[in-house]
């Protein structure tokens, strides 16, 4: 049952990527493998890479116009990830003011730190 997920998983961390193509329901499963991907950085310079690969996915993905209010939430909270780490992540600012807008008291909670 479990054997498939494990097996993306470890492929997906053994190559430094991060699996974004799931549903709704992996949402918060990738925002662990990005955690996962930089705790087990060796140095600096591989945590900024991890970091870098990330953003720039980030920042392509908030760009598609119609995204759902999942899958906004599932990547700002990636971004604040990278935030508290002490990364500039100052394109998603105007994404997080969307969601505090449109969305759901729950979504207003997830933009509104930034």
């Amino acid at each position: 049952m479990f054997g498939n997920l494990f097996a993306k998983t470890t492929t997906t961390i053994a190559t430094g990527g991060s699996d974004t193509s799931g549903d709704a329901a992996s949402a918060g499963f990738t925002t662990l493998i990005l955690i996962v991907n930089v705790s087990r950085a060796n140095s600096k310079s591989d945590e900024a890479h991890v970091v870098a690969t990330e953003l720039e996915n980030l920042a392509a993905k908030m760009a598609v116009p119609n995204l759902s209010m999942v899958q906004m939430r599932d990547y700002l909270c990636r971004v604040a990830y990278i935030c508290m780490m002490g990364y500039e992540v100052e394109f998603a600012c105007i994404h997080a003011v969307k969601l505090a807008q449109l969305g759901t008291n729950y979504d207003k909670r997830i933009g509104s730190p930034f």
